[in-house]
């Protein structure tokens, strides 16, 4: 409801943090001699709101650069991943090489041993499993292994300089 006084009254319709916004009429000041004080007024609720809206995008910045940031250390943490699955595949193969090894020259060596015996076609494919395992785990797979999908790059791009970001606190920040 309106209650018309015939009194002016100034107001700002902010959120100000308790600064003034409303000037008016009073029993012994008018609102037009307060004009310097309203202008004052203003600009400060002004610059109220410059710097709130100021902070407000640093924090909405700063949260983008830790959100960057987490993504960086998910793909190191896959990477990882990926590294020690493939470097215990290897470790896997070479030690079942040494098993094999190990097993054959514990065997008698016999020079009657023929390839058309079923004993001297087992270890045909035994000789021609240790040749595989040789080749998968021999320098060239180490090469192939370092050079594929960037899993040791020159130069790191998944590299955060700051380290690994803070755990999430479920606030989103």
């Amino acid at each position: 409801m309106t209650e018309w006084t015939g009194e002016l009254v100034f107001s700002i319709d902010a959120w100000a943090d308790g600064l003034r916004k409303t000037w008016g009429d009073g029993k012994t000041q008018r609102v037009e001699r307060m004009v310097p004080e309203i202008v004052a007024g203003i600009e400060l609720i002004l610059e109220t709101i410059r710097v709130r809206r100021e902070e407000r995008e640093e924090r909405e910045r700063q949260w983008k650069i830790l959100q960057h940031r987490r993504q960086l250390a998910q793909a190191r943490l896959k990477r990882e991943e990926t590294r020690l699955s493939r470097l215990r595949q290897i470790i896997e193969l070479r030690r079942e090489a040494q098993e094999i090894r190990e097993w054959i020259s514990s065997l008698p060596q016999e020079d009657s041993l023929s390839v058309d015996s079923d004993l001297g076609r087992m270890l045909q494919w035994v000789d021609s499993r240790l040749a595989e395992i040789d080749r998968r785990t021999g320098l060239d797979a180490a090469k192939s292994f370092a050079g594929e999908g960037d899993l040791f790059p020159a130069v790191d791009e998944l590299e955060d300089p700051l380290g690994d970001p803070p755990v999430s606190s479920g606030w989103g920040y």
